[in-house]
Order: structure tokens, then C-alpha cells, then sequence
């Protein structure tokens, strides 16, 4: 008999333990920083409410299903590491200090911890290992200021890690290879040291990842040489390359089998049709793809997540984005725990993010575009739902909107979609000025769900338009390949979404800004400049605005030169296309920019160079445009402090509000 699912509040909910403890206390600014519950309604959200840290990031149950470890807001803007005893609904935890955040960690066996430090939320700063309930007094794992990727926990030695020094401090941020640590030993030098093993280092180009088989163990690599990716994969007498065309696959995860890898792959079945990529099983000996594991006809499986057996990593099912979030299950047992849970919480999307080894307890995320979201544990003996905490109770989702799926034609004939979020009480009769909000990448992708950009601009009264234009994750099959680097005709893809709501007449025509960040900060000075009669102003937050300056950049950073042979064998040379690049920079043509720009950047900005930024600012001085600036020292790419990323929205409310409001009657744009 099939038992139905009852969410049930209880007592010892996380949300009141966690708000007690110390590592959990204010963050600057304070104002709202450690605020529990929703302002009145009567009151506008403040800022700080949409930007501030979840209670309880990226939980994981320990493989016995006693334990639950996730990120925790700290003092003074941090990020630390929390321990929940299911028994004793006690905490233990660990922060780095003042100016260092916990960023990442997995769990190595039932008591310990692997995790990452960070400093100043920019550079890498340590590699440390734990006991649960003794956290504070971790072993160090490696050196300080080491890039170092965890990539595999062998399941014959999972106290053993492998990582991968990706920079080494020692040799001058060069790639230091994979090695195996003890993760008992520490750095003073007792046992012996941590490090006990260094693996042989791949030849053939610049390595852009090294990844684990089924078992945990090294097995992989990928090189990049003249822009060609190439798959190497680790045998007894070194490093071989397989005979596999990596322009053609994503790789996903390891398979169930020895040298198998879950790609994302064409479908033999398309044949000169366009479909999309299907997930299949490779052979990485042979080269050859096998079966397929799952077909979607209108949406690819990219990016997903690939969901495992905790016992035996046997392929279960994945987790990818179609309009909104969609779980397919191979297994027939977590099918019917899905089931149960959509009938349990309705009105949001619930998904498995983890089980321990005897699948009898389930860690469950459920959100919607109106709800952050809430984590729950499942146990199936006997068979209960508890809230566990709830990640941002400051969050009123009554007064939340809705993220509405956005379909439409370019002007080549494609189709394409995006979301539109319109602001609540709407005056009759009046249309909302609209935020074109472009992602970055260009390969990533808006999703459906609780996005506190698209939430904090509706609050202030503007409907918001998210394209997934041309070259977005997922829907790349659409397209001719070549349009995957088709910059411009990105541009034309966002242009023709906006030119689709004015003339459904959702949004005002005469009010509407476009914003982005990274590439999406490309996009918008794009619109600036070659769009400037269909905005009244943009915003560029980290922006790249000129190609031939980026390559020139990547060829002369050591780190970047996989990033420089991509960009040359994709984007051409700039020496002998210069028209080419004339056309896909914007700031060549910063003399047809006539409407107000917002440029923010980081000063310590790794991935896009703050010079673009002021090289556009000193465009528009020249020109005698108006500007905002705000560059701010100690930021990389995008604004990851609260303090800062709290004032560049205020400060773009105001911009916005002063650049958007109606014209006076009888004047004309």
C-alpha cells in the first residue's frame, strides 16, 4: 500500500538552532542582516533582504544518515561550515576567521569533512580536513594559497582524497598535477605529511580538468591545444588519448562500468534533422557512444545533474531545466518517491539532492519562483516529511511574482524562450517599464525559480524579461553550430524578444533599460550602442566589451592560454578580421551610445579585466554621456560581498528610477 506523504512542521525544526548559534550572527550591513522574519507588508523589502546569504547552502547528509553538514552566513559577511546531529539536534561548526569564507566541502567517510577556504572571497586559500564534531581543530591538507580541486574519493581508501593543485603556490601558480592526500596528517609534519602519492601529469595542451572514475579513483583528463579539446584517460603505463570528438559531447559523469562516461552526444536518430543532444553512455577505450539513457524532444539534458546510487554509484536518474525543473528517474523505487513528494508539496518543485547509503533518509529541496525555497528530510521507515529549516524566512513569497515562460521568433525564423516576470498591483489601464535582464556565459542559462535580481526589480515596480538567446545551455540544437559564437546575433535574439512584448503590449515602449553582468554586461552595452532608440539607459555590471583586447589579454596571462587558443580558432584573428571584431565589440562603436550607462566592476576582476571597463568610461566621458560609476577595490568578477552588492542595487534603484519615469506629456523620445 502506497503511504502518503504528510509535511509536517516539528518542533525541533533547524530554522531556531540555527539562528541561535554564534556562527550564524550578524553580517554588516546590520540593519536586516540577521533578520528572521518578513518586514510588514505594509513596508517596502529593503535590499539587504533579497541579497542576503540562505541560512543553509548546499546540505549533505553524511553516507550514514546521522549527519547533515551545510554553509552557514557568519560574522562580518563569512561562510561556515555547520554540522546537524539528527539525534541530539545539536550543532557543531567551524568558521575560517575574519576575511576567510568556507566555500565548498564533501564528506570523505562517516565523520569526516573535506573543505575549502577562501580569502577575501577571491583567492584560494586552503585545503582542510575534519572531524565533524571537531571541527575547529582540522588538520591543514596543503599549503595556503594553493588552487586545489577535490576530484575524487577512492571508495577502497575514502580517507585518501585526490586533488588536483591546479595553481601551485610553490611553483608560481603552475599546474602542480594530481595527488593523493592522508587526510590525517597535516602540514607540521606528523605521519609524515599529508601528501603520500603524485599521479604522472597529461601531455598535449593545457589541462582544463582531471576527473574520477565510478570508483572514485583518477581516470580522466581533459587537454585543450589550438582550441581542440582532447580526452585522455589514465592506464598502467600512463596517460592515453581516446579516439573520441570532444566538439560533439559533454561529458556528464562517470558510467557504471570501467572506462564508461554519461555524455551528453548527438542522436543517431536525428539524422539530418536537428534535434537535441541525447544522454548516452561512452566507451572512452573504443571511442564508441551506447545506449541512450534518456531523449527529450524539445529540450537538451544540459546541464544536468546526474544522480547516483550512494552505494554503489549506479546511474539513477538526472535533474535538468526544460521551461522549469525536471526530474527523470530510471529507478523505479525513487520514481515512486518522486511521486509522493509532487503530490506532498504542490505549488513547487521538490527534488532529491541526497540519501544516505541505505536510502532510507533523503535530503529534499523545494522551491518555486516565488519561494526560496525550504530543505526537508524524508525518511521512508516509517515514512515522514519534517521541515528542516527554511532558507530565507525573511522572504514573504506572498509577496513574491511569477516567472511566466516567454516563447518567440527571431528574426532568422528560430525559436526561443525566456521568462517574463511582471510587478505585482499593476495600476489598471498602465503598462510596467520593463528590465531586460541578459545572463552571462554566453553558455549558461536563465532557469525558472526564486531569483533575487528578477524579485528585487519587481519589487520596485518593473516587469522583467530573462532571454535564453542563442548559444544559452540546452538550447544550442536550434541553431546553426556556427551561431554558438555568433555574438552579434545574441544581440538580435534579446532586440527581437523586447520588440515581441512591446508589440504584445506587456511593457511601456517608451520605458525600458537593459542590464547584465559578464557577458550579459556585453549584451547590454550592445544595446546601448546599437539599439539606443529602444532604451533609455543600460547597466553593465563586469562587462567585456571589446574581443580584441580580451584575446590580447589571454595571450599573455600563462593561466589563460587555453582560454586565448579558443578564442583564436572561434573568434578569428583579430589582425586580419578586423571588421569581424568591429562588429561584435561594442565599444568600437561607443560613439552611437547616446543614453545614460551604469558601469560597476571589481578592481580585482580575474575573468574580465576591469581596463574594459574603463576604457568604455573614458569613451563616454569623451562623447559627454551621461554615466555612473562604481568600481570598487577587493571585488573579482561580479559583487560577491554583501555590503558592496547591497549598494550597487540600491544605487541602480535610483539610477533606474531617475533614467525610467515618464516623460513629461507632449514630448516625444
Amino acid at each position: 500500500m502506497m503511504l502518503a506523504l504528510l509535511p509536517r512542521l516539528v518542533c525541533r525544526s533547524a530554522l531556531a538552532v540555527v539562528v541561535a548559534l554564534p556562527l550564524a550572527a550578524t553580517s554588516k550591513p546590520a540593519d536586516r542582516a540577521d533578520a528572521v522574519s518578513p518586514v510588514p507588508a505594509d513596508q517596502p523589502i529593503p535590499a539587504i533582504d533579497f541579497f542576503r546569504p540562505s541560512l543553509f547552502s548546499g546540505a549533505q547528509l553524511n553516507p550514514a544518515g546521522t549527519l547533515i553538514a551545510a554553509l552557514n552566513p557568519g560574522k562580518n559577511d563569512s561562510k561556515n561550515l555547520v554540522v546537524y546531529d539528527l539525534a541530539s539536534q545539536k550543532f557543531s561548526g567551524t568558521g575560517g576567521g575574519e576575511g576567510f569564507d568556507i566555500y565548498s566541502f564533501q564528506w570523505l567517510n562517516d565523520q569526516r569533512l573535506l573543505f575549502r577556504l577562501t580569502k577575501e572571497k577571491l583567492y584560494a586559500y586552503a585545503l582542510f580536513a575534519g572531524d565533524a564534531t571537531k571541527l575547529g581543530v582540522s588538520a591543514i591538507a596543503l599549503n595556503r594559497n594553493d588552487v586545489a580541486i577535490p576530484i575524487g574519493t577512492p571508495r577502497a581508501d575514502p580517507l585518501k582524497p585526490l586533488v588536483w593543485l591546479k595553481q601551485t603556490a610553490r611553483y608560481n601558480g603552475e599546474d602542480g598535477g594530481v595527488v593523493q592526500l592522508d587526510s590525517l596528517r597535516d602540514l607540521d609534519g606528523r605521519g609524515g605529511g599529508p601528501l603520500i602519492r603524485s599521479f604522472p601529469k597529461v601531455k598535449g595542451g593545457v589541462v582544463v580538468s582531471y576527473d574520477s572514475d565510478q570508483k572514485g579513483e583518477l581516470a580522466y583528463a581533459t587537454t585543450v591545444d589550438q582550441g581542440v579539446a582532447t580526452l585522455h584517460r589514465l592506464t598502467l603505463t600512463g596517460w592515453q588519448t581516446c579516439p573520441v570528438k570532444m566538439d560533439d559531447l559533454k561529458l556528464l559523469a562517470p558510467g557504471d562500468h570501467p572506462g564508461e562516461l554519461i555524455v551528453l552526444a548527438p542522436d543517431d536518430d536525428a539524422g539530418e534533422a536537428r534535434r537535441p543532444r541525447v544522454l548516452r553512455r561512452l566507451d572512452t577505450i573504443t571511442g564508441k557512444l551506447g545506449a541512450v539513457l534518456h531523449r527529450d524532444d524539445t529540450h537538451e539534458p544540459y546541464p544536468a545533474t546526474i544522480h547516483t546510487d550512494p552505494d554503489n554509484d549506479r546511474i539513477l536518474g538526472l535533474t535538468y531545466t526544460r521551461k522549469g525543473p525536471e526530474t527523470v528517474w530510471f529507478d523505479p523505487a525513487y520514481a515512486k518517491l518522486q511521486g509522493l513528494l509532487n503530490a506532498s508539496l504542490p505549488g513547487v518543485a521538490a527534488r532529491i539532492i541526497d540519501s544516505d547509503r541505505s536510502k532510507k533518509k533523503f535530503l529534499v529541496r523545494a522551491a518555486s519562483d516565488r519561494d526560496p525555497g525550504r530543505l526537508y528530510l524524508l525518511e521512508t521507515s516509517p515514512m515522514k516529511l519534517n521541515v528542516l529549516v527554511t532558507n530565507r524566512p525573511w522572504i514573504d513569497p506572498a509577496r513574491m511574482v511569477e516567472m511566466q515562460v516567454l516563447s518567440y521568433r527571431t528574426r532568422d525564423g528560430f525559436q526561443i524562450e525566456g521568462y517574463y516576470s511582471a510587478p505585482a498591483h499593476l495600476p489598471a489601464g498602465t503598462l510596467p517599464p520593463l528590465i531586460v535582464l541578459a545572463h552571462g556565459g554566453p553558455w549558461e542559462r536563465d532557469t525558472w525559480g526564486w531569483n533575487p535580481e528578477v524579485q528585487f526589480l519587481a519589487s520596485r515596480g518593473y516587469a522583467v524579461f530573462q532571454p535564453n538567446y542563442r548559444g544559452s545551455s540546452g538550447y544550442t540544437w536550434r541553431f546553426p553550430d556556427s551561431d554558438i559564437w555568433a555574438f552579434r546575433k545574441m544581440h538580435d535574439d534579446v532586440t527581437d524578444g523586447v520588440r515581441v512584448l512591446v508589440k504584445s503590449k506587456l511593457v511601456d515602449p517608451d520605458r525600458i533599460a537593459i542590464m547584465g553582468g559578464s557577458f550579459g554586461g556585453y549584451l547590454a552595452v550592445c544595446g546601448a550602442a546599437f539599439e539606443g532608440s529602444l532604451y533609455r539607459c543600460a547597466v553593465t555590471i563586469a562587462g567585456i566589451f571589446d574581443w580584441a583586447q580580451v584575446m590580447r589579454d589571454a595571450r599573455n596571462s600563462e593561466i589563460s592560454r587555453a582560454q586565448y587558443s579558443i578564442l583564436r580558432r572561434n573568434l578569428g584573428d583579430p589582425k586580419t578580421q578586423q571588421t569581424h571584431f568591429e562588429e561584435i565589440s561594442p565599444l568600437r562603436s561607443a560613439d552611437k551610445i547616446t543614453i545614460p550607462v551604469f558601469i560597476a566592476h571589481g578592481y580585482d576582476d580575474p575573468v574580465a579585466s576591469v581596463g574594459e571597463s574603463k576604457r568604455l568610461i573614458r569613451a563616454l566621458e569623451k562623447n559627454h554621456i551621461p554615466h555612473e560609476v562604481m568600481l570598487k577595490g577587493g571585488e573579482g568578477h561580479g559583487f560577491n560581498f554583501l555590503e558592496n552588492r547591497v549598494e550597487l542595487f540600491t544605487r541602480l534603484e535610483t539610477f533606474l528610477a531617475q533614467n525610467l519615469k515618464p516623460r513629461p506629456a507632449g514630448t516625444t523620445p
